[in-house]
């Protein structure tokens, strides 16, 4: 179980999706103009990402120690409930982990395990994404840049958006207005998190990144993941983790 809870704070990190490839897209009126007020404006807020979604996605992971590659499949409804299921290459189901408002349960199914907890107490045994208020949202890089200051600055065809003490970095798209890297610092400087979005697709009127690499190089950690399929607003939703009547079950304080 330690392997696995060792890849699962990556494990989405990132997201991404399928839908169709798109030609260059013409630059902005009024770029490079914007102000921080103007671009915000323009960016996809959490609310508009869909309220329910089921995806495919890949992901190649290191970690100390270890590194590798796995697939999971994703059932998210934002009112409540996301879960999770890991599967070995070789389509082994290995466990099952289901976040909700305020707990979160990572079930190893091997081991016959369940670990449980409050949601800001177990919640480094999740994707780093899944810590904030809307885990899809993270995730697809929908970040909220509301309630702080942002300064602008250029970098070639993009936006630079930094906070004002210098802790949040994002990089703008203008030709989408979507948020293509985010970066996270402590007061020294020092790099806490690190997100990159790429290879955008047009899916039902959204720009998703079909990759992201997400990284904390203070733990050598990283993962890439591709997304091989999403489904928006399906009509089933299954949030069953499927416990064994033997299962141990184990708290996380």
């Amino acid at each position: 179980m330690r392997r696995l809870l060792a890849l699962v704070p990556l494990i989405l990190g990132l997201t991404a999706c399928t839908g169709a490839r798109e030609a260059a897209l013409p630059t902005p009126d009024g770029f490079p103009n914007h102000s921080a007020e103007e671009i915000i404006a323009r960016l996809p807020v959490p609310d508009s990402l869909w309220s329910s979604f089921t995806g495919d996605l890949s992901v190649a992971y290191s970690v100390p120690g270890d590194r590798g590659t796995l697939n999971a499949r994703i059932a998210y409804r934002r009112a409540d409930s996301v879960l999770i299921r890991f599967r070995a290459p070789l389509g082994i189901e290995v466990s099952r982990a289901l976040v909700t408002p305020d707990s979160m349960f990572v079930y190893d199914r091997l081991e016959k395990k369940l670990f449980y907890g409050l949601r800001g107490v177990a919640e480094r045994m999740l994707p780093i994404g899944f810590w904030r208020s809307d885990i899809a949202a993270a995730v697809f890089g929908y970040d909220d840049l509301s309630g702080e200051r942002w300064t602008v600055s250029l970098d070639d065809q993009y936006y630079v958006l930094r906070n004002l003490d210098n802790t949040r970095q994002v990089i703008v798209d203008p030709k989408r207005w979507r948020i293509i890297a985010a970066d996270r610092r402590d007061a020294t400087g020092t790099v806490l998190e690190q997100r990159r979005f790429t290879d955008f697709e047009r899916t039902e009127g959204r720009y998703l990144p079909r990759r992201i690499v997400t990284s904390r190089p203070n733990e050598e950690v990283r993962a890439s993941i591709s997304i091989r399929r999403i489904r928006p607003d399906p009509e089933e939703l299954s949030f069953d983790l499927g416990l064994r009547s033997d299962v141990q079950r184990i708290p996380v304080y």
